[in-house]
């Protein structure tokens, strides 16, 4: 390996800019930089180079938020040695090529959905929308980074948004599929209703990868049912009045 050594954030994301790193071995106490923060910066910057974290402490819990960040190892700096580092070098790298090829796979298939008319959507393990398709996107107007993550839900009518959001919480702390019906702004600022079907997926490892979903514009549809409910009531209504009108006849008759 050769080693091109930095001691503070700032000049380790020079160093990436100006090239390319097989692998980052992150200490989190940095001069400029502390804590998980460090890790989140460097990943979001550089998301397809592995990263290393490398402390001091034993601490289970922020080993898991560390590989939850975007590492791909918890390495202890009293443990490490020529042998485990090597190791644990080669196994990152190797790890983030097959996400990275998994990633091109997925990017591959959604982008069959992009000329879908049905509004597709995608989101993460943690529930975190991370790819709308075309219909998505030219439903609402707004773009990809406006929605990602929650950002989607500011365009839920107000009425329906705390039952939409608790639906999906609920169904993806499961894994479940789920249905819901909710009103979503269009881009001319109109409130459609919409079918929202989501189901989990999986890796090729069979492991949980997140949702997926598809959206239709039932507003059509519902406006259609409601007519023909009011028509229904006005008719009940009606049969109602000719009763009593009869009934009257009757005792006039008599």
């Amino acid at each position: 390996f050769r080693v091109v050594p930095v001691t503070t954030l700032a000049e380790a994301l020079l160093q990436l800019q100006q090239q390319n790193f097989d692998a980052v071995l992150l200490d989190l106490g940095l001069p400029d930089s502390n804590g998980l923060k460090t890790l989140q910066r460097l990943h979001h910057a550089h998301p397809s180079t592995p990263l290393l974290v490398l402390s001091g402490l034993s601490d289970e819990e922020v080993a898991m938020q560390s590989v939850q960040a975007g590492a791909q190892d918890y390495l202890l700096k009293s443990e490490i040695n020529s042998r485990t580092l090597r190791r644990a070098l080669l196994y990152g790298i190797e790890r983030q090529r097959t996400q990275d090829m998994l990633q091109r796979s997925r990017d591959f298939y959604l982008s069959l959905l992009e000329e879908f008319p049905a509004l597709i959507w995608r989101a993460d393990p943690q529930g975190r929308c991370d790819y709308f398709n075309k219909a998505w996107l030219d439903f609402t107007g707004r773009s990809l980074s406006d929605q990602a993550g929650d950002g989607w839900a500011q365009g839920l009518h107000p009425d329906d948004a705390e039952k939409c959001l608790q639906i999906r919480r609920e169904h993806f702390a499961r894994r479940a599929p789920f249905s819901r019906e909710y009103r979503l702004r269009r881009s001319d600022g109109e409130y459609r209703w919409l079918a929202d079907y989501g189901r989990p997926f999986h890796d090729l490892s069979g492991h949980f990868a997140g949702f997926i979903g598809a959206c239709y514009d039932i507003t059509d549809a519902k406006q259609s049912a409601a007519r023909m409910e009011h028509q229904r009531l006005e008719l009940q209504l009606a049969n109602l009045q000719l009763q009593n009108a009869n009934e009257l006849l009757t005792e006039l008759a008599v």
